[in-house]
């Protein structure tokens, strides 16, 4: 088979299966390729990376394979013995591909087949996708993007650009001012990057982060983590055994379900309640950082008694 043009996902740092890869360079493999056994592997449709390497943990990058086998797999993945990594792209670039081979033109897209993709790159557009291992992307303003079963992702790059999904394992990511993440599903991760753009996640062990201004995270779940980075982002969890982290200054982090814990930065503050096993409210109490013995950068829970108990496990600091 002649050249194959493709897109391959990687780790942070450019690595795949412990393999270290560098832009602009060719590699060949050592034995005989096989599909998911040996051999370089990617695939020709680009939202169909975001199943093996999810976009908030992910690199992508551009690439040419050679000795390609004509083995099939139930979406585009390909292998081959011979890949050339071309250039990285970034989520924007990623989506606009997919959007360039869907031929969208700012129109509405949705899409309901296993495997499905949709993508946008017009303002007032939206997408959705309801299949398993469906993708949803969209760079223009106003542009929401919906992924509703297992295994999918939401993304957003534009303002105003909410992105959704409600399966499980789902992930949501919004970039653009203005932007909102929400994740429903367990073990799902919600994270916005804009000014006042806001993260939710109602899953169990589900994580949300924000890292814009006045960027709150909400998290519902048991053993949900909710985190913010910057200054007036307030974090909240209601979950039991959950954790809310605020580390920018004038933020404050508040968690509300049994055996919750809670940590704030500079000028911030935390709220506690304690729980009993019957449901019962046995306190709950609030103080400023640098009050009643609260330190900055340390994880605190509250005791039945309605004292703050240090976390053993977090250093002190920021």
């Amino acid at each position: 088979m002649s050249t194959v043009s493709a897109y391959k996902g990687f780790l942070a740092g450019m690595t795949c299966r412990g393999f270290q890869y560098k832009v602009g360079e060719e590699y060949k493999v050592n034995g005989n390729v096989s599909l998911c056994v040996n051999g370089f592997h990617a695939v020709t449709v680009p939202f169909d990376v975001w199943s093996y390497y999810a976009p908030q943990f992910s690199v992508y990058a551009r690439v040419e394979l050679d000795e390609v086998l004509s083995q099939k797999s139930p979406d585009t993945k390909i292998v081959g013995g011979v890949i050339r990594i071309l250039n990285t792209l970034s989520l924007q670039e990623m989506i606009a591909a997919q959007a360039a081979m869907n031929g969208e033109d700012a129109r509405p897209l949705a899409t309901v087949e296993p495997h499905g993709h949709a993508a946008t790159i017009g303002g007032n557009c939206a997408v959705a996708v309801v299949g398993d291992g469906s993708h949803a992307g969209t760079v223009g303003g106003k542009s929401p993007a919906i992924a509703a079963y297992d295994l999918s992702h939401a993304v957003t790059t534009g303002k105003r650009s909410p992105a959704v999904t409600t399966g499980s394992h789902s992930s949501s990511i919004t970039a653009g001012d203005h932007s909102h993440a929400i994740a429903a599903g367990e073990c799902a991760c919600a994270e916005s990057k804009g000014r006042r753009a806001h993260a939710v996640v109602t899953g169990d062990s589900s994580v949300a982060e924000t890292a814009g201004i006045e960027a709150n995270a909400v998290g519902v779940g048991t053993h949900c983590v909710v985190h913010t980075n910057s200054a007036e982002s307030h974090a909240c969890v209601t979950g039991r055994y959950s954790t809310a982290g605020a580390k920018g200054k004038n933020s404050i982090a508040m968690a509300i379900g049994s055996e919750g814990w809670a940590r704030a930065g500079e000028g911030g503050a935390i709220c506690l309640a304690a729980i009993g096993d019957d449901g019962k409210i046995l306190a709950i109490r609030a103080s400023l950082v640098g009050e009643n013995g609260i330190c900055a950068g340390t994880y605190y829970r509250l005791g039945a008694d309605g004292e703050f108990v240090a976390a053993r496990w977090q250093e002190t600091g920021e």
